[in-house]
């Protein structure tokens, strides 16, 4: 049983707790929490789990975070959120505008690979932006090439986008997957993004295994993970 405030040992227990929450403050609220935030996207990349037959059957089960709820991590001392969606677009949820607002003061890093907001949403979204955000373009290959992959992806609009974005001052990063139809393009597109202050960030899959639905898209090895 937990001491009366009398009694010695809640001195005690009280400068435990305190000592405890010390250390959580310290070590956990500046660790980064991944939010999924949605259950939108327009893209159908192969490898995406929302491409499952079980995605398919189970879909009706997610839903949209309320802001109400990610208001909670701030309030609570998280200072470090991203929003890396497994199964969503971050910049498909309806009340994204207010989320980069409400998180303006803390470090985020927002990873979005669609395209199908407007220019005018993109300049919105990125004066939103406090100077502790950053965000990460899912574009897999040269611009009019990524479509491949990132299936109902307009490739040029989204890098004029990021292009946008490095001229208002953002942190802009390019995520590169390499697929067999971009492994020959990676320096042209280092290049186009160190011409646009645009950091340029390699990546190399796993999942090209026979049973997925970009196995046709391997690379060569040396761009295997």
């Amino acid at each position: 049983m937990f001491p009366k405030m009398n009694d010695p040992r809640f001195k005690l227990k009280a400068e435990l707790f305190d000592h405890d929450l010390i250390i959580f403050q310290e070590n956990y609220l500046g660790l980064p929490v991944n939010l999924d935030i949605s259950h939108r996207c327009p893209l159908q990349c192969g490898a995406c789990y929302r491409q499952s037959s079980w995605y398919a059957k189970n879909k009706h089960l997610y839903k949209d975070m309320p802001k109400e709820d990610i208001k909670k991590f701030i309030d609570s001392g998280f200072k470090f959120l991203e929003f890396c969606g497994q199964q969503s677009d971050p910049l498909a949820h309806p009340d994204i505008l207010d989320i980069i607002s409400l998180c303006s003061g803390i470090r985020l890093i927002i990873h979005t690979a669609t395209s199908h907001r407007k220019k005018e949403f993109y300049e919105e979204a990125f004066d939103r932006s406090g100077l502790m955000t950053s965000w990460v373009f899912g574009l897999d290959g040269l611009p009019e090439e990524s479509h491949i992959h990132r299936i109902n992806q307009n490739g040029v609009h989204l890098y004029e986008m990021m292009k946008l974005g490095a001229e208002m001052g953002i942190s802009v990063k390019w995520q590169y997957i390499v697929f067999n139809y971009n492994q020959d393009h990676i320096d042209q597109a280092r290049q186009m993004a160190e011409d646009n202050g645009i950091e340029f960030a390699l990546s190399l899959s796993g999942r090209f295994d026979k049973q997925n639905k970009i196995s046709h898209l391997k690379p060569r090895d040396e761009y295997c993970a």
